[in-house]
This record gives C-alpha cells, sequence and structure tokens, in this order.
C-alpha cells in the first residue's frame, strides 16, 4: 500500500516537471539502480568462502606478498 503511495507521488512530482528536470530524475534513478546492483552483486559472494579457506589465503598474502626482495630489482 505504501509502495502505491509513494508511486502516485512520485509520478504527480514528474508531471510537475519539464522535460529537461524529468531526464534529470531519471538519471538519477539509473544511478541509484546501478549502485544497487553493484552492492548485490558484491554480496553475491559473501559467505562463498568458508572461514578456513579465507584464513589459508590471507595467511597466503600476509606471508608471500607482503615480502619485499631488495635483490630482485
Amino acid at each position: 500500500m505504501e509502495n502505491q503511495i509513494i508511486s502516485s507521488e512520485i509520478k504527480k512530482s514528474l508531471k510537475a516537471l519539464n522535460r529537461s528536470e524529468q531526464k534529470r530524475v531519471l538519471e538519477y534513478i539509473r544511478a541509484i539502480l546501478k549502485n544497487k546492483k553493484k552492492k548485490v552483486d558484491a554480496l553475491h559472494y559473501y559467505g562463498s568462502i568458508d572461514r578456513q579457506d579465507a584464513e589459508s589465503i590471507k595467511n597466503a598474502i600476509e606471508n608471500g606478498c607482503e615480502k619485499i626482495d631488495h635483490n630482485e630489482w
């Protein structure tokens, strides 16, 4: 019910705007949806690696990637 009220108010407000302003609103909505999709995509992978594997990856990074071999260059 609340969604219907909000949708109705949005439609009324859009009618009061000129074409250029309506385009700006549309761009804003699309930006919100794009950001929302990015967040959902990232959350999709949450929990896909178990704690033990995550610890192994963390340790490998800390032990291998954080060391500098000064003679390498």
